[in-house]
């Protein structure tokens, strides 16, 4: 499956116990997009003083063990489906990945939820 930056934050930040039993031993897939998008969850965490330099280094660490590359979306693709539904291209991205891939979305994206229900899980 397809796994957004939503989701791993509130894996790895959250450490909500109840969605890290429901992903374990699942194999996670991500496009190139993932790592800034986390990095800057992850920075914004450091900026409110929820986290330090170090947990977010390790916490980037361990997604990037965890992450299999998805492959790079086309971009034709990711803006037709972002003009089709109004959400972000970010969001789009790991759509268009989960499409191209055949797999779901797991989002916590409430408005990616709604306009892509075929697709797009709640973990």
């Amino acid at each position: 499956m397809v796994i957004d930056a939503n989701v791993l934050a509130a894996y790895y930040l959250a450490r909500d116990p109840a969605l890290r039993v429901r992903l374990v031993g699942l194999e996670w897939y991500a496009p190139p997009i993932w790592r800034s998008e986390f990095m800057s969850t992850l920075r914004s965490w450091m900026v409110r003083r929820k986290l330090s330099l170090e947990a977010a280094v390790v916490a980037h660490g361990e997604a990037e063990v965890e992450i299999i590359p998805a492959p790079s979306p086309d971009a034709a693709h990711v803006f037709a489906l972002a003009e089709a539904s109004g959400c972000s291209t970010y969001d789009c991205e790991y759509l268009a990945a989960a499409q191209m891939m055949d797999v779901p979305l797991l989002t916590l994206d409430a408005q990616v939820l709604r306009a892509f229900p075929q697709v797009a899980r709640t973990p």
